[in-house]
């Protein structure tokens, strides 16, 4: 029954330490992803991005106003000049929360009458909302103790939290819209990564390499039939979201494709770099669920990118996913405009390009 166990081991245990590709996926990968994620994920939000609008101007406000950094959750870091700057901010993804201090402020606290302050939350992530608006009223609970040690003390100091954008703080709204870039990024990086690769295994690469096939030509009419297939792919799970998760549409559904489609780009354009790297399927596969576990862990998708350490969040920024992700939730819960999200559509576009010539740089017209 177990006759040439031993031989059968042997071959293949010699075949797998020749094998240094497969070494590096079984042994490094796992240890470099566990330190980076290890120190990478975290849940708790400090130094959230607030701006300010300050219409009372006094030291009452600005004694208010500190209370909220010394807290650690809040990092104020402008600001605003009349509502429309402050929630035009938020849109773009600038600022996470907003405070408003109105005018009468001061007065009402000397005249000892009810002093209330307006908190506004991005709700389209959920994570930093829900402790935004916890800290918020933590922040004003400490004030009105201070105030009443001082007998300074109002009828009420009044922080009123608003929820913009996922008032009622859906779990679907917050991810579903990011759901679909990861979704987007195990499909398109897969199969485009894939490509090159069976060319080589199945020997027609052979016959593309005596033809007057540039390199920059193959790698778009590479691209072109998998840009079709998932922009179709968009259109179908966009709908799913729409219709069977309930998640609504606040911005142009047409800016929403046009932004997929700078997406794609991006993904695609990833997927042939890897194909230009690997000898077969299988490192294909590897390579491409390489990208998959950053783009889920450190693209925004489940943990807010502000609490990573400096070099991973400056890294996160090579994540195309990171990119696509604010532009779902900008358009779907906040209704952004082209102007609000254009840094991440060129960006998307800047890093596609970058990928799309370095795997045509690889790619030599050889047997190699």
């Amino acid at each position: 029954m177990f006759r040439g166990f031993k031989a059968i081991f042997y071959k293949e245990s010699k075949q797998i330490s020749r094998d240094r590709g497969t070494l590096f996926f079984i042994f490094l990968i796992p240890i470099f992803q566990l330190i980076v994620f290890g120190y990478a994920i975290n849940t708790t939000v400090h130094d959230i991005p607030t701006i300010v609008l300050n219409l009372d101007r006094t030291q009452k406000s600005s004694e208010l106003l500190w209370q909220f950094t010394n807290s650690g959750y809040f990092k104020i870091q402008r600001e605003a000049n009349s509502k429309e700057v402050l929630l035009q901010s938020i849109v773009k993804g600038e600022s996470k929360v907003g405070i408003i201090i109105p005018e009468n402020y001061t007065r009402n606290l000397l005249d000892n009458r009810e002093a209330s302050v307006q908190v506004l939350i991005d709700g389209s992530d959920s994570t930093i909302a829900s402790q935004a608006q916890q800290a918020a009223s933590l922040v004003g609970f400490h004030y009105g103790l201070n105030l009443k040690t001082f007998n300074e003390a109002p009828k009420a100091l009044d922080v009123r939290t608003q929820m913009l954008y996922n008032p009622e703080s859906k779990t679907a709204n917050f991810m579903v819209p990011g759901l679909i870039a990861i979704i987007l990024t195990i499909t398109t990086v897969i199969l485009t990564s894939l490509s090159i690769v069976k060319e080589k295994e199945k020997g027609t690469l052979e016959q593309i390499l005596v033809t007057p096939v540039e390199p920059m030509g193959l790698m778009l009419g590479k691209l072109a039939p998998f840009i079709i297939i998932a922009f179709i792919q968009i259109l179908v799970v966009v709908g799913i979201m729409n219709t069977l998760f309930a998640v609504p549409i606040v911005g142009s559904i047409l800016l929403l494709l046009l932004m997929s489609l700078a997406y794609i780009f991006c993904t695609l354009g990833l997927g042939l770099l890897i194909s230009t790297k690997a000898q077969n399927q299988m490192q294909a596969i590897q390579y491409a669920f390489l990208t998959l576990l950053p783009s889920v862990l450190l693209s925004g998708f489940m943990f807010p990118r502000e609490e990573m350490p400096l070099a991973i969040y400056a890294f996160s920024y090579l994540i195309p996913a990171t990119y696509y992700i604010e532009i779902m939730r900008g358009i779907v819960l906040r209704g952004a405009e082209f102007m609000d999200i254009w840094k991440d559509f060129f960006a998307l576009m800047g890093l596609g390009s970058f990928f799309v010539i370095i795997a045509a740089k690889r790619f030599k017209k050889t047997l190699e």
